[in-house]
């Protein structure tokens, strides 16, 4: 039998078939998000999907530099499009700021379900 498959494995498979493989189809990605949730989100990617992150971002210049499965930790001024983000939404604040942040670091504010989805 096979082991129980979990609720953000099954989110990861679902985003993968809807978006990855669709309209993001042959473009690499980034992740925002370089802490526990954007390494789980990573970890659940299929190999072929993996190979598509380019760069984690992130706010922490404790991260920043460094790598995730050889896959560089940028700050998130370099932050390219298309990108998931994976960051603690838990906290009101963040959730409320990311499209706020978004639209500082690009010249056309980047639009939800287009240029960006928010995993978390």
């Amino acid at each position: 039998m096979s082991p129980p498959v979990s609720q953000d494995c099954l989110q990861v498979q679902h985003f993968e078939a809807s978006v990855l493989q669709t309209e993001w189809a042959g473009r690499p990605c980034g992740i925002w998000g370089a802490g526990r949730d954007g390494r789980q989100f990573l970890n659940a990617l299929t190999p072929e999907s993996k190979e598509r992150v380019t760069a984690f971002y992130d706010i922490d210049p404790n991260k920043i530099g460094s790598s995730i499965h050889g896959i560089p930790v940028l700050s998130r001024d370099k932050m390219q499009l298309p990108v998931v983000i994976c960051v603690a939404l838990d906290r009101e604040e963040w959730a409320e700021s990311i499209p706020e942040a978004l639209a500082e670091l690009f010249e056309q504010p980047p639009i939800v379900g287009v240029d960006y989805y928010q995993m978390v």
